[in-house]
């Protein structure tokens, strides 16, 4: 399946766009997602232009075969079809329609169907704490131990995706440290679309020795951001769905990074556990906030092949195997501003950005990965530790990160 930049009206675009759907609305409950196994053939293609649902659209060649089989699908069944997008590392054509009860039943049996299910939405895992200047005396230690552990790695040549909101690149403490930003989700962004991604890119790669803001915990990874998340209605909600994390999940895939941060939660999701693996099985390691909170919104932290990540507080929650990280960060907040957060999602994005400097420093495999993180945490336990600095301070004073050497 090949991209191209020519420019052509097609069967699909000409469905999409009779739709009528805008692209700064979600998609609504009561739609569904349909793939479609995309032909190997080498017959004849097609140009499917995607539509104007979400602001990233796009152009590829596919089987004529295909075409024909989304027509009669379509026309069969009258189907009111929203956006599509092809999947292409798991060969699968998506697309969004919505559909009454009838309709879904009788799709359910139709063979040329490979898969059909809801679109599930997602919640980012975090929000904004305390707004006290002050309170960053709390951390004075955090400081040195960084410092410290910079000595030994800061992510050089790492490369690190972020499936979130989109990230504010005009930030002082972030320009130049995003690589690329591709928008999966509306166009009309503001400020507090940008709020928990740039939070997350703040804590994983905030610019070092620049003489403004913060430091990331791994200053110097190759950062790419995919936004497939926007905010809803208030500062501290944003939501995704299953499309566009399909769609970012998907561009991820094809730049083939070392680590992919997912630092949002919510239901099973057949598709995306597909992409996941895919990820997974072609060497990328993905770590994802866990929601103890709610057991029945999980996902992705779930899945067995992802690192899920808690908080010191909710460790023995529903997770036994979960790695703990603290929770609370002072980062990058849109329009050169810096905020406190808190929750599942910043400690993600701290065991992301460890994961990187661990990867950078020698070659690991998922599974050696979180041994390593889940030792860490056994190491503060024992010691009866609790503070916040725990899991980065032994990171650097003990063997377990294979340091010792070069310290």
């Amino acid at each position: 399946m090949i991209r191209s930049a020519g420019a052509a009206v097609t069967l699909l675009a000409i469905v999409l766009s009779a739709c009528g759907f805008q692209s700064h609305r979600p998609i609504a409950d009561g739609t569904y997602i349909l793939l479609l196994d995309i032909p190997k053939d080498a017959g004849t293609s097609f140009l499917l232009t995607g539509s104007k649902t979400y602001h990233s659209s796009g152009q590829w060649d596919l089987p004529v075969s295909l075409r024909n089989t989304v027509r009669a699908i379509v026309n069969q069944y009258d189907l009111r079809v929203v956006d599509s997008w092809p999947l292409e590392n798991i060969d699968e054509l998506c697309l969004v329609v919505r559909l009454d009860a009838h309709t879904l039943a009788a799709l359910k049996s139709d063979r040329r169907i490979s898969a059909i299910q809801p679109v599930n939405h997602f919640d980012v895992m975090g929000s904004i704490s305390y707004n006290d200047p002050q309170f960053v005396l709390q951390f004075g230690k955090q400081t040195k131990d960084l410092e410290r552990l910079h000595e030994w790695a800061t992510g050089e040549n790492i490369k690190v995706g972020i499936i979130d909101t989109p990230v504010d690149l005009d930030h002082e403490d972030l320009r130049g440290q995003i690589i690329s930003q591709q928008i999966f989700i509306k166009d009309n962004l503001d400020e507090k679309d940008q709020l928990h991604g740039t939070a997350v890119a703040g804590i994983i790669a905030a610019n070092s020795n620049n003489g403004v803001g913060v430091v990331g915990f791994a200053p110097d990874v190759s950062l790419s951001s995919y936004a497939a998340c926007y905010h809803r209605d208030s500062w501290q909600r944003s939501v995704c769905d299953t499309f566009a994390l399909a769609k970012a999940l998907a561009a991820a895939a094809e730049d083939d990074l070392d680590i992919v941060n997912l630092s949002l939660s919510g239901p099973e999701d057949p598709l995306l556990t597909r992409l996941i693996s895919s990820l997974v099985d072609n060497s990328t390691i993905v770590v994802a906030a866990d929601n103890p909170a709610n057991p029945v919104k999980r996902f992705p932290a779930s899945m067995a092949v992802v690192i899920a990540v808690t908080t010191p507080a909710e460790i023995h929650r529903f997770h036994p195997s979960a790695v703990r990280a603290p929770d609370e960060h002072l980062s990058t907040k849109p329009g050169n501003g810096y905020q406190f957060f808190y929750g599942t999602s910043m400690s993600a994005a701290r065991v992301t950005a460890l994961t990187s400097l661990m990867v950078s420093k020698q070659p690991v495999s998922y599974n050696e990965v979180r041994a390593k993180l889940v030792t860490l945490r056994q190491t503060c336990k024992e010691r009866d530790d609790e503070d916040s600095i725990c899991s980065m301070r032994f990171a650097v004073e003990s063997d377990v990160l294979g340091m010792n050497a070069e310290i």
